[in-house]
């Protein structure tokens, strides 16, 4: 059976690649963050590697990416600048590969506020240069009494502009 699977998985990889000549790949990624920074950029790394492989053109990573908390402070403690060291491993990676990166929703300090960060999405392009920035307007707030209680807004702050 598991001859008959890798068989079926490699002639679908055939056929999609010659479906897609010519044509920009892109890759979606999807991972479980943890409070590990570096753990956590390990595994987009190999992700980002992998795509680079089957020439995708632009990789996307989901809010989060860069780490979750064991707690809502932690979550505040671990914020980080756009242009820190840990976010330059991104931009290392995407100039390495010539890719462009969409990096969904990372903590981002706010210098005037070390009470909530932003939820900031990031596009990076190919030379490691930010070409959009977008903090994200509509938090996520939900309550639903002795069922679940997820307010962002005690974590993280608003953007005010698209």
């Amino acid at each position: 059976m598991l001859l008959l699977r890798t068989y079926a998985f490699a002639t679908a990889r055939k056929m999609s690649a010659a479906a897609n000549q010519g044509k920009h790949l892109i890759a979606v990624c999807q991972l479980t963050s943890v409070h590990d920074l570096e753990k956590n950029f390990e595994t987009a790394r190999r992700m980002v590697e992998h795509a680079a492989d089957r020439q995708c053109k632009m990789v996307f990573f989901p809010e989060c990416f860069d780490y979750v908390g064991r707690t809502r402070d932690e979550n505040v403690e671990l914020a980080m600048a756009t242009d820190c060291d840990y976010m330059q491993q991104y931009r290392d990676l995407a100039k390495k590969h010539k890719l462009w990166l969409s990096l969904g929703g990372l903590h981002h300090k706010d210098p005037n506020d070390s009470k909530r960060p932003w939820n900031t999405h990031l596009i990076i392009d190919e030379d490691g240069k930010t070409r959009a920035e977008y903090k994200k307007l509509h938090l996520f707030d939900l309550e639903i009494p002795g069922q679940v209680r997820l307010i962002e807004s005690e974590f993280s702050k608003a953007g005010t502009q698209v």
